[in-house]
């Protein structure tokens, strides 16, 4: 699928039928992505892409990186991150419901006893599946704000004068998520924001870059 997708940008190779399968495979992929609760596929996905991308020098369609836009990461658990660093907020309180059986007043004190072990075992069990469970998201989730953020800021250094097709959908990407990137990774993510503007000539690019620069400061960065 990932072949599929990185074949739209071979010169030469434009025929209907390759688009028609691309835009399907991009479909597909920001359908996996925007459904994925545990961000198991989802860290998969953007490992397989980062890589990919950078082997081919950032030179893909610009779909490929627009399709990230579907990640689910708000949902994955609360953390901060930048290209090599991860801030981890302070767990949730969790509940259980632990309501008694109707029956339970008819009962003698050794039924009811056994019951209540009963139950104490069972939400012990509850709570460790729970607790791997969130554990699993949190993982997911600060791994794949690595590479997903060190894959923005790597297409944000590519020389201005390149054109990179890849930038805006990188401007489009972090002002999405500019809400989980960690405070520490916002002077040199601003700074390169303002050397993008300086040296473009594309009143769009640096149209976004101020975008962009809004959106961090209006969260965190306030």
């Amino acid at each position: 699928m990932i072949a599929c997708v990185l074949a739209l940008n071979r010169r030469g190779r434009h025929t209907n039928l390759v688009k028609q399968s691309s835009d399907l495979c991009v479909s597909t992929l920001s359908h996996v992505l925007s459904s994925d609760i545990t961000g198991s596929n989802s860290l998969q996905i953007v490992r397989l892409l980062s890589r990919t991308i950078k082997a081919r020098s950032y030179l893909v369609h610009p779909s490929v990186l627009a399709c990230l836009m579907s990640l689910r990461i708000k949902d994955l658990g609360g953390v901060r991150a930048s290209t090599d660093r991860i801030d981890r907020l302070p767990g949730r309180k969790k509940f259980y419901n632990d309501t008694k059986g109707k029956d339970a007043a008819y009962l003698n004190k050794k039924a009811r006893k056994a019951i209540r072990e009963k139950k104490d075992i069972e939400k012990e069990i509850q709570e460790a599946e729970l607790t791997v469970k969130e554990e699993e998201r949190t993982h997911n989730s600060t791994e794949t704000l690595k590479l997903l953020f060190a894959l923005y800021f790597r297409i944000l250094k590519l020389p201005v004068e390149q054109n990179s097709p890849l930038l805006p959908a990188a401007l489009e990407g972090l002002a999405r998520f500019s809400q989980l990137v960690n405070v520490d990774f916002f002077r040199d993510l601003l700074n390169t924001l303002k050397e993008i503007m300086v040296q473009s000539q594309q009143t769009r690019t640096s149209l976004m870059c101020i975008v962009t620069a809004l959106d961090l400061l209006s969260g965190q960065g306030k």
